[in-house]
């Protein structure tokens, strides 16, 4: 009697792995950064160019997640499928804030960005608080942002950016990246230009 539970036992196991499908199954996930796409080149030699250190940018606690996301008309959160940021958006931001300065204003040397340690109290420091990086079920994309720049020998400086000229295709993840990519080279255009 022994013999024959054990058996049966046997017999299932065998016969229940038999129905599970063991191929793996592909990896929809698609990974997004900020920043430009196109290369661009710095210069070597910071010789007289103002120094700058981008510091964490303060987010709504909405963007603190790996997921893509928009807003529908009421409000509610949507994730955008199987896209997530390849890296924490603190990061993304002020990294990209950083390269999109570079690209855009050859007087400015980017000394440093968070995360990586702030250098020296002499090199000014941009702090950015961000209201509203948003899209929207409509298409539109919103940045709000309060910049402000600071700096141990020097008196701060501050503005409030919004860029609202922004759109994205519902659904598509690469055209909100874009989006946001546009605001953040607007935005740098504007922090630079108070350097």
């Amino acid at each position: 009697m022994k013999y024959a539970a054990f058996f049966l036992i046997a017999l299932g196991a065998s016969l229940s792995t038999s129905c599970v499908n063991l191929e793996p199954s592909p990896d929809m996930t698609k990974l997004y950064t900020l920043g430009p796409v196109s290369s661009f080149e710095g210069s070597e030699d910071s010789g007289d160019k103002k120094r700058i250190y981008i510091s964490r940018p303060n987010l709504p606690v909405y963007l603190s997640g790996s997921q893509l996301a928009y807003r529908e008309a009421d409000g509610e959160l949507k994730a955008l499928g199987s896209a997530r940021w390849a890296e924490p958006i603190e990061e993304g931001l002020s990294r990209a804030l950083a390269e999109f300065i570079a690209a855009e204003a050859s007087d400015i040397d980017v000394y440093g960005y968070y995360p990586w340690v702030y250098p020296s109290r002499d090199i000014p420091k941009i702090k950015l608080h961000v209201y509203q990086l948003s899209a929207y079920i409509d298409g539109r994309v919103v940045l709000e942002a309060r910049w402000e720049i600071s700096s141990s020998d020097s008196e701060s400086v501050s503005g409030l950016f919004r860029a609202t000229d922004l759109g994205w295709s519902k659904g598509d993840a690469s055209s909100l990246v874009a989006a946001w990519n546009e605001g953040i080279r607007q935005l740098a255009i504007a922090v630079s230009s108070e350097l």
